[in-house]
Protein backbone atom coordinates (compact mmCIF):
# COMPACT_ATOMS: atom_id res chain seq x y z
CA UNK A 1 0.00 0.00 0.00
CA UNK A 2 2.79 2.65 0.93
CA UNK A 3 4.59 1.64 -2.54
CA UNK A 4 1.18 2.58 -4.55
CA UNK A 5 0.78 5.75 -2.32
CA UNK A 6 4.03 6.94 -3.63
CA UNK A 7 3.65 6.04 -6.97
CA UNK A 8 0.41 8.01 -6.75
CA UNK A 9 1.96 11.12 -5.23
CA UNK A 10 5.04 11.00 -7.94
CA UNK A 11 7.10 12.11 -5.30
CA UNK A 12 10.77 12.81 -6.53
CA UNK A 13 12.02 12.18 -2.81
CA UNK A 14 12.16 8.76 -3.97
CA UNK A 15 13.20 6.18 -6.39
CA UNK A 16 10.55 4.00 -8.05
CA UNK A 17 11.07 0.67 -9.68
CA UNK A 18 9.58 -2.71 -10.71
CA UNK A 19 11.21 -5.71 -11.62
CA UNK A 20 9.38 -8.95 -13.50
CA UNK A 21 9.66 -12.25 -11.75
CA UNK A 22 8.60 -15.66 -11.91
CA UNK A 23 4.87 -16.74 -12.69
CA UNK A 24 4.41 -13.46 -14.37
CA UNK A 25 4.82 -11.94 -10.14
CA UNK A 26 5.61 -7.94 -10.47
CA UNK A 27 8.07 -6.57 -8.03
CA UNK A 28 7.24 -2.91 -6.76
CA UNK A 29 10.64 -1.57 -4.93
CA UNK A 30 11.07 2.10 -3.23
CA UNK A 31 13.79 3.89 -1.51
CA UNK A 32 14.69 7.36 -0.49
CA UNK A 33 16.13 9.34 -3.44
CA UNK A 34 18.42 11.18 -1.25
CA UNK A 35 19.70 9.04 1.74
CA UNK A 36 22.16 10.80 3.04
CA UNK A 37 19.65 13.35 3.94
CA UNK A 38 17.87 11.01 6.37
CA UNK A 39 21.15 9.64 7.67
CA UNK A 40 22.16 13.30 8.92
CA UNK A 41 19.16 14.18 10.46
CA UNK A 42 18.77 11.01 12.31
CA UNK A 43 22.35 9.17 12.80
CA UNK A 44 24.63 11.32 11.98
CA UNK A 45 22.88 14.33 14.00
CA UNK A 46 25.60 14.48 16.61
CA UNK A 47 23.03 13.23 19.57
CA UNK A 48 24.96 9.83 19.26
CA UNK A 49 28.68 8.53 19.28
CA UNK A 50 28.52 6.50 16.09
CA UNK A 51 31.69 4.88 14.43
CA UNK A 52 32.02 3.24 11.41
CA UNK A 53 34.09 0.56 10.28
CA UNK A 54 34.40 -1.32 6.78
CA UNK A 55 37.14 -2.61 5.02
CA UNK A 56 36.77 -1.39 1.70
CA UNK A 57 35.19 2.28 2.24
CA UNK A 58 37.82 4.11 0.73
CA UNK A 59 38.12 4.40 -3.49
CA UNK A 60 41.40 4.60 -3.15
CA UNK A 61 43.90 4.50 -0.31
CA UNK A 62 46.52 6.64 -1.32
CA UNK A 63 44.51 9.21 -1.67
CA UNK A 64 43.92 11.53 1.78
CA UNK A 65 40.19 12.24 0.04
CA UNK A 66 39.66 8.35 0.07
CA UNK A 67 36.38 8.74 1.78
CA UNK A 68 34.66 11.75 -0.01
CA UNK A 69 32.38 9.30 -2.11
CA UNK A 70 31.09 7.31 1.48
CA UNK A 71 30.35 10.71 3.00
CA UNK A 72 28.84 12.40 0.56
CA UNK A 73 26.22 8.53 -0.19
CA UNK A 74 25.71 8.72 4.13
CA UNK A 75 25.42 11.84 5.28
CA UNK A 76 28.38 11.55 7.66
CA UNK A 77 29.09 14.38 9.64
CA UNK A 78 31.74 14.27 11.72
CA UNK A 79 35.85 13.29 11.46
CA UNK A 80 37.62 10.63 10.14
CA UNK A 81 40.67 8.88 10.71
CA UNK A 82 43.23 7.81 7.76
CA UNK A 83 43.13 4.20 7.02
CA UNK A 84 44.13 2.07 8.92
CA UNK A 85 46.44 -1.50 7.95
CA UNK A 86 46.40 -4.84 9.07
CA UNK A 87 49.27 -6.87 9.66
CA UNK A 88 49.21 -9.52 7.26
CA UNK A 89 52.39 -10.18 4.85
CA UNK A 90 50.71 -9.00 1.36
CA UNK A 91 54.49 -8.76 0.72
CA UNK A 92 54.53 -12.37 0.64
CA UNK A 93 51.85 -12.69 -1.99
CA UNK A 94 51.99 -11.69 -5.77
CA UNK A 95 49.93 -9.87 -8.40
CA UNK A 96 49.75 -11.14 -11.89
CA UNK A 97 48.75 -9.43 -14.99
CA UNK A 98 49.50 -11.44 -18.14
CA UNK A 99 51.24 -9.32 -20.74
CA UNK A 100 48.57 -10.58 -23.32
CA UNK A 101 44.92 -10.20 -22.78
CA UNK A 102 41.65 -10.17 -24.94
CA UNK A 103 40.00 -6.84 -25.31
CA UNK A 104 37.87 -6.79 -22.71
CA UNK A 105 35.20 -5.08 -25.06
CA UNK A 106 34.69 -7.88 -27.82
CA UNK A 107 33.45 -10.81 -25.64
CA UNK A 108 33.35 -13.40 -28.24
CA UNK A 109 34.05 -16.92 -28.66
CA UNK A 110 38.10 -15.77 -28.62
CA UNK A 111 37.43 -13.73 -25.80
CA UNK A 112 36.00 -16.65 -23.57
CA UNK A 113 39.09 -19.54 -25.12
CA UNK A 114 41.53 -17.02 -24.15
CA UNK A 115 40.38 -16.38 -20.60
CA UNK A 116 39.60 -19.79 -20.01
CA UNK A 117 43.34 -20.52 -21.46
CA UNK A 118 44.84 -17.99 -18.58
CA UNK A 119 42.77 -19.77 -15.80
CA UNK A 120 43.28 -23.22 -16.83
CA UNK A 121 47.23 -22.19 -16.96
CA UNK A 122 47.39 -20.57 -13.49
CA UNK A 123 45.00 -23.31 -11.41
CA UNK A 124 46.68 -26.20 -12.81
CA UNK A 125 50.30 -25.15 -11.22
CA UNK A 126 48.32 -24.32 -8.11
CA UNK A 127 48.28 -26.51 -4.77
CA UNK A 128 45.54 -25.14 -3.26
CA UNK A 129 42.10 -23.62 -3.98
CA UNK A 130 41.62 -21.42 -7.14
CA UNK A 131 38.71 -18.79 -7.36
CA UNK A 132 37.36 -17.22 -10.22
CA UNK A 133 35.71 -14.05 -9.85
CA UNK A 134 32.99 -12.73 -12.72
CA UNK A 135 30.57 -9.82 -13.54
CA UNK A 136 28.02 -11.58 -15.59
CA UNK A 137 26.65 -15.25 -14.79
CA UNK A 138 26.75 -15.47 -18.75
CA UNK A 139 30.55 -15.57 -18.62
CA UNK A 140 30.57 -18.27 -16.16
CA UNK A 141 28.94 -20.58 -18.68
CA UNK A 142 31.03 -19.93 -21.97
CA UNK A 143 34.22 -20.01 -19.80
CA UNK A 144 33.29 -23.08 -18.25
CA UNK A 145 32.53 -24.45 -21.27
CA UNK A 146 35.95 -23.90 -22.80
CA UNK A 147 37.54 -25.05 -19.91
CA UNK A 148 36.01 -28.36 -19.80
CA UNK A 149 37.23 -28.51 -23.80
CA UNK A 150 41.18 -28.10 -22.51
CA UNK A 151 40.60 -31.15 -20.10
CA UNK A 152 40.71 -29.33 -17.34
CA UNK A 153 41.62 -31.99 -14.68
CA UNK A 154 40.16 -30.06 -11.42
CA UNK A 155 36.83 -29.81 -10.21
CA UNK A 156 34.69 -26.71 -11.19
CA UNK A 157 32.24 -25.44 -9.10
CA UNK A 158 29.84 -23.04 -10.86
CA UNK A 159 27.70 -20.33 -9.23
CA UNK A 160 24.84 -20.98 -12.18
CA UNK A 161 21.84 -20.97 -9.48
CA UNK A 162 21.94 -24.70 -9.52
CA UNK A 163 23.73 -25.50 -6.18
CA UNK A 164 23.69 -22.97 -3.26
CA UNK A 165 26.66 -20.97 -1.81
CA UNK A 166 27.28 -22.98 0.86
CA UNK A 167 27.25 -26.30 -0.60
CA UNK A 168 30.00 -25.30 -3.62
CA UNK A 169 32.28 -23.96 -1.00
CA UNK A 170 32.12 -27.22 1.09
CA UNK A 171 32.95 -29.14 -1.35
CA UNK A 172 35.19 -26.97 -3.01
CA UNK A 173 37.06 -27.06 0.34
CA UNK A 174 37.48 -31.10 -0.01
CA UNK A 175 38.78 -30.65 -3.56
CA UNK A 176 40.92 -27.79 -3.64
CA UNK A 177 39.12 -26.98 -7.06
CA UNK A 178 38.07 -24.01 -8.98
CA UNK A 179 35.08 -22.01 -8.47
CA UNK A 180 33.37 -19.93 -10.88
CA UNK A 181 31.33 -17.58 -8.91
CA UNK A 182 29.48 -14.23 -9.10
CA UNK A 183 27.55 -11.63 -6.96
CA UNK A 184 27.78 -12.92 -3.40
CA UNK A 185 31.20 -14.76 -4.28
CA UNK A 186 32.75 -11.20 -4.42
CA UNK A 187 32.17 -10.46 -0.56
CA UNK A 188 31.60 -12.61 2.71
CA UNK A 189 33.81 -15.25 1.67
CA UNK A 190 36.61 -17.05 4.00
CA UNK A 191 38.38 -19.32 2.75
CA UNK A 192 42.05 -19.78 4.78
CA UNK A 193 45.58 -21.19 3.71
CA UNK A 194 45.16 -24.06 1.41
CA UNK A 195 41.62 -23.69 0.98
CA UNK A 196 42.43 -20.73 -1.44
CA UNK A 197 46.08 -19.79 -2.70
CA UNK A 198 44.82 -18.05 -6.01
CA UNK A 199 42.26 -15.62 -7.04
CA UNK A 200 41.41 -14.50 -10.36
CA UNK A 201 39.10 -11.43 -11.39
CA UNK A 202 38.07 -11.33 -15.13
CA UNK A 203 36.47 -7.92 -15.01
CA UNK A 204 36.65 -5.06 -13.51
CA UNK A 205 33.53 -4.89 -11.94
CA UNK A 206 31.46 -1.61 -12.68
CA UNK A 207 28.29 -1.97 -11.38
CA UNK A 208 24.57 -1.53 -13.94
CA UNK A 209 23.33 1.55 -13.77
CA UNK A 210 20.26 0.34 -12.01
CA UNK A 211 17.69 3.05 -10.42
CA UNK A 212 19.65 3.67 -7.35
CA UNK A 213 22.84 3.78 -8.97
CA UNK A 214 21.37 5.68 -12.24
CA UNK A 215 20.15 8.34 -9.57
CA UNK A 216 23.12 9.07 -7.32
CA UNK A 217 24.43 9.48 -11.00
CA UNK A 218 21.67 12.38 -11.38
CA UNK A 219 22.24 13.77 -8.22
CA UNK A 220 26.27 14.22 -9.07
CA UNK A 221 25.72 15.29 -12.52
CA UNK A 222 28.92 12.95 -13.69
CA UNK A 223 28.71 9.25 -14.12
CA UNK A 224 32.04 8.40 -13.42
CA UNK A 225 32.06 9.93 -9.99
CA UNK A 226 30.05 7.02 -8.71
CA UNK A 227 30.39 4.05 -11.44
CA UNK A 228 34.46 4.61 -10.46
CA UNK A 229 34.24 4.28 -7.23
CA UNK A 230 31.49 1.91 -6.42
CA UNK A 231 33.65 -0.46 -9.20
CA UNK A 232 36.75 0.03 -6.93
CA UNK A 233 35.00 -0.61 -3.54
CA UNK A 234 33.81 -4.07 -5.30
CA UNK A 235 36.77 -5.03 -6.58
CA UNK A 236 38.70 -4.49 -3.09
CA UNK A 237 35.76 -6.30 -1.69
CA UNK A 238 36.93 -9.49 -4.13
CA UNK A 239 40.73 -9.14 -3.75
CA UNK A 240 39.80 -9.26 -0.27
CA UNK A 241 38.72 -13.16 -0.64
CA UNK A 242 42.49 -13.83 -0.64
CA UNK A 243 44.26 -13.35 1.94
CA UNK A 244 42.54 -13.53 5.11
CA UNK A 245 45.19 -14.53 7.90
CA UNK A 246 48.73 -13.71 8.49
CA UNK A 247 49.45 -17.42 7.44
CA UNK A 248 48.00 -16.67 4.07
CA UNK A 249 49.65 -16.32 0.82
CA UNK A 250 48.67 -16.35 -2.56
CA UNK A 251 48.04 -15.37 -6.42
CA UNK A 252 46.04 -12.16 -7.27
CA UNK A 253 45.37 -12.22 -11.00
CA UNK A 254 43.83 -9.42 -13.08
CA UNK A 255 42.18 -10.57 -16.65
CA UNK A 256 40.83 -7.22 -17.58
CA UNK A 257 43.09 -5.66 -20.49
CA UNK A 258 42.46 -2.50 -19.19
CA UNK A 259 45.09 -3.15 -16.60
CA UNK A 260 47.88 -3.64 -19.32
CA UNK A 261 47.26 -0.48 -20.65
CA UNK A 262 49.63 2.11 -18.66
CA UNK A 263 47.54 5.29 -19.83
CA UNK A 264 44.26 3.86 -18.51
CA UNK A 265 42.69 6.71 -16.16
CA UNK A 266 41.84 4.31 -13.41
CA UNK A 267 44.81 2.12 -13.67
CA UNK A 268 46.72 3.63 -10.96
CA UNK A 269 43.72 4.52 -8.21
CA UNK A 270 43.05 0.60 -8.61
CA UNK A 271 46.01 -0.38 -8.14
CA UNK A 272 46.76 1.62 -5.13
CA UNK A 273 43.44 0.11 -3.78
CA UNK A 274 44.78 -3.59 -3.38
CA UNK A 275 47.74 -4.31 -0.81
CA UNK A 276 49.27 -7.14 -2.78
CA UNK A 277 52.04 -4.54 -4.60
CA UNK A 278 54.78 -7.03 -5.92
CA UNK A 279 54.14 -8.26 -9.50
CA UNK A 280 55.64 -10.72 -11.21
CA UNK A 281 55.56 -11.43 -14.77
CA UNK A 282 54.78 -14.85 -17.22
CA UNK A 283 57.71 -16.82 -16.55
CA UNK A 284 57.47 -16.92 -12.83
CA UNK A 285 53.70 -17.42 -12.37
CA UNK A 286 54.60 -21.64 -11.98
CA UNK A 287 57.32 -21.03 -9.72
CA UNK A 288 55.71 -18.87 -7.35
CA UNK A 289 52.63 -20.96 -7.39
CA UNK A 290 54.62 -24.16 -6.82
CA UNK A 291 56.65 -22.46 -3.63
CA UNK A 292 52.77 -21.73 -1.94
Amino acid sequence: IKALEIIATNDDNYVIWSEMLFNNQIRISYCPSNPSKILNKTLFNGDNIVACFSATITSDSSEMDGYNYIIESIGFNGYHENVEKNEFPYDESRLYIPSQLPNHNKRDNEYYKEIAKHIYNVSIHNPGGTMVLFTAKEDISFVSNELKKLNIQKCLYLDNGEVSQNEIIQNFKKTHGIILGTGVFWEGIDLKEKHLTSLIIVRLPFPVPDPVIQRKIELLGDSEQVLVPEMIMKFKQGTGRLIRTSKDRGLLTILDSRMNNKNYRHRASILNSIPIKNKIDDSDVMNFLTSL
